[in-house]
């Protein structure tokens, strides 16, 4: 095999494994994309969750402020806003967050990665470019 068919050979190689990094990043923009969907949806449940907790606190709060010497519908009052600040409600407060944080970190390695797959594609080019002036020296000789 003579240098011109190494330099052809080099240069096919290049070109594939360029093409492998643009298809890469086709994907992770898919998954990326996938991944901003599920932080809204997460965002939602998050929101809802929370505007929940803050309206059921707040009816009770009222309820118990009304009830003054009722003593059953204060005593239940009591016990409603207890249990929304159990430790179960906090613990799902968490638990949303923490998933909530978890699809960040996975969007910031995703974007992480396209941008490492878009420096190997330029880098490709670079070497694919040297390697065709290499291809055409060797046929003016």
């Amino acid at each position: 095999m003579d240098a011109f068919d190494q330099l052809t050979q080099s240069i096919r190689h290049q070109e594939n494994r360029a093409s492998e990094c643009q298809i890469e990043i086709r994907n992770l923009r898919m998954k990326l994309e996938q991944l901003y969907m599920a932080q809204d949806k997460q965002r939602q449940a998050q929101d809802k969750f929370l505007e929940f907790q803050y309206r059921r606190k707040r009816q009770y709060q009222n309820m118990y402020d009304i009830t003054g010497q009722m003593r059953f519908a204060r005593s239940q009052a009591t016990r409603v806003l207890d249990i929304l600040h159990s430790n179960q409600a906090l613990r799902t407060e968490h638990l949303l967050e923490d998933a909530l944080q978890k699809i960040r970190l996975e969007i910031e390695r995703t974007e992480q990665e396209i941008a490492r797959n878009q420096a190997l594609i330029g880098d490709c080019d670079q070497l694919i470019n040297q390697l065709y002036q290499q291809r055409t020296q060797v046929l003016t000789k």
